[in-house]
């Protein structure tokens, strides 16, 4: 679902172009605005080379200005007091970067100090610490590992494959199949753990305690980043009581917010009705673009690294979208 979206977003970027933000904010009038991000960077990662574009600086920093110049930014402590959003005659906007990389320390937070905005970076509380790499990283090192130096198919016992097969069926394991990275990357020699303790991708916990201490929030991504459509519902709902309580135990936060990995897609009703059971104060976010949804204390959140659009064409293509959906009743997400 997620690459038809970018799919039509691609198409509508032209019309973008024509149709000013303020007309399209009037008639779509979302009460909130929430991009969100992974990692900004000027440096190439190859931990996440093959599985999406991440954004320069100077991008990040048009995406800002835009953000600033049309809509107002709320402070995360406001959304979870749920104070009344629509101020000052402009959509709010919450900035989030999910997975808990470094560059929100090193890139990320001094740009938003210097020009006074806050944000919620998720964690996933496996990987904290550089403990651990997550499953996709390690698909994507691979790859990497693999192109800089293709004899190295010949350890795997591919030497006649079609290199492209090759990269294809390494990027589209699965978590429940994770293991099978782990014994590809010992066959070519990459170690993850050199890996981690070299490039440190993660944030750590002094670093976390230092951005709390400057006024950012911090929220739960699952322990170890599934897909919550391959798990059940006890699983589910053990990866997201298990990386908020790692937060509440750590780092003493007052407050409970989580994000789902990949998507929230499969997530049925009564997984919300158990968590908010639990955790009554608990702020939740999909990824599932400019949508509402039937349960008050569940956001979706759009993702601003779509391909290589900016900022303004991913949502002013998403308020396009969210009209072209509107007359099938497709832009709300009902849970059942």
């Amino acid at each position: 679902m997620a690459g038809y979206r970018k799919q039509v977003l691609n198409r509508l970027r032209y019309a973008t172009k024509l149709i000013p933000t303020n007309l399209l904010t009037g008639l779509v009038k979302p009460p909130c605005i929430l991009p969100y991000y992974h990692c900004i960077s000027d440096e190439p990662k190859s931990h996440l080379k093959f599985l999406y574009r991440h954004k320069s600086v100077r991008e990040f920093r048009y995406d800002l200005d835009y953000l600033l110049k049309f809509y107002y930014p709320l402070n995360p402590g406001e959304l979870l007091n749920g104070l009344e959003l629509n101020r000052k005659g402009k959509i709010p906007f919450v900035l989030s970067f999910d997975d808990g990389l470094s560059e929100f320390y090193h890139v990320i937070a001094p740009i938003l100090e210097e020009k006074g905005l806050s944000a919620i970076c998720f964690l996933n509380s496996a990987f904290v610490d550089n403990k651990a790499l997550f499953y996709r990283y390690k698909a994507s090192l691979i790859v990497n590992q693999i192109i800089k130096d293709p004899q190295r198919l010949k350890l795997l016992g591919f030497a006649n494959q079609n290199l492209e097969f090759v990269i294809q069926d390494i990027l589209t394991i699965k978590y429940l199949e994770s293991k099978r990275l782990d014994d590809i990357a010992e066959k070519i020699d990459l170690n993850f753990n050199i890996f981690l303790k070299k490039e440190k991708p993660y944030l750590d916990s002094t670093q976390i305690k230092s951005l709390i201490d400057r006024g950012f929030y911090f929220g739960a991504h699952s322990h170890d980043h599934p897909l919550y459509s391959d798990l059940n519902s006890d699983e589910q709902l053990s990866q997201t009581q298990k990386s908020l309580q790692y937060l509440e135990s750590n780092f003493n936060l007052n407050y409970k917010l989580f994000s789902f990995p990949f998507s929230d897609f499969g997530v049925n009703y009564d997984f919300f009705k158990k968590i908010n059971l639990k955790y009554p104060s608990i702020k939740t976010f999909g990824g599932a673009g400019l949508k509402t949804e039937n349960i008050d204390s569940h956001f979706q959140r759009i993702s601003f690294e779509t391909s290589d659009l900016r900022g303004d064409e991913i949502l002013k293509g998403e308020m396009l979208y969210y009209l072209l959906k509107w007359p099938f009743g497709k832009n709300k997400i009902w849970r059942k």
